[in-house]
């Protein structure tokens, strides 16, 4: 015997999923209730470990050329350096990190995504 629910529960999944295949955009509900395209532009936190610092100007040359690196610290702990990058896309981003992994004095690194910024401001000392 056919189960209604079971038969309606699997057809609405496998609807569900074919929607999510066709959107390759992310969608956030407005108050509408019609989905808007979702600002594309990506920020994010990159974390890396430098070994060889004797080529530690090759990476930061290439900090400085790079428009898209808004922010570079040195920093203690377990990585050495923190940028901070804007990109248009996932493409380009991944663009910029091979171009920093290519570099003979980065060992490792690690991309961390923000999703929303809650606070940015200056420091109460800088001038």
């Amino acid at each position: 015997m056919l189960n209604c629910f079971g038969f309606w529960q699997r057809t609405h999944a496998a609807l569900r999923l074919t929607s999510q295949k066709r959107s390759i955009y992310p969608y956030r509900q407005s108050t509408n209730g019609f989905p808007q395209k979702i600002n594309s532009s990506v920020q994010a936190f990159v974390l890396l470990v430098v070994d060889q610092y004797s080529r530690v100007n090759e990476l930061l040359e290439f900090v400085n050329a790079k428009e898209n690196i808004v922010d570079c610290y040195a920093i203690t702990g377990e990585y050495d350096y923190q940028l901070r990058l804007y990109a248009r896309d996932i493409t380009e981003l991944e663009s910029i990190l091979l171009e920093l992994k290519g570099k003979k004095c980065v060992s490792k690194s690690h991309t961390i995504f923000v999703l929303m910024e809650h606070k940015h401001m200056l420091g109460p000392f800088t001038t």
